[in-house]
């Protein structure tokens, strides 16, 4: 599992084209400019979400526009109580279709 959490992220964040082996887990994180997720890949499912167990308060946030372009996410894509300011771009790749 690839987890980020609690993360600030001031500038723009990529993520182009990185490879999570197990789920990709993003908890409590606010991204401040763009965040670029185009072509991931994910073997199991992606989380953007506040923190368990009661998953209340500080969910993910996108200042930005969020891109997952091509993203080939095996599993769920899970964007639970996540924070969209802007655009969000969320096309599977050809693979995942």
């Amino acid at each position: 599992m690839a987890t980020i959490v609690g993360s600030r992220f001031h500038q723009p964040a990529k993520f182009r084209s990185a490879y999570a082996k197990g789920d990709f887990e993003i908890r409590r994180t606010s991204f401040y400019g763009d965040a670029n997720f185009e072509r991931i890949e994910v073997a199991k499912s992606a989380f953007f979400r506040p923190d368990p167990p009661d998953n209340e308060g500080n969910p993910v946030r996108f200042g930005g526009e969020a891109r997952f372009l091509g993203a080939h996410i095996k599993g769920q894509a899970v964007f639970d109580q996540a924070e969209f300011a802007e655009s969000a771009s969320l096309c599977p790749s050809s693979a995942a279709r």
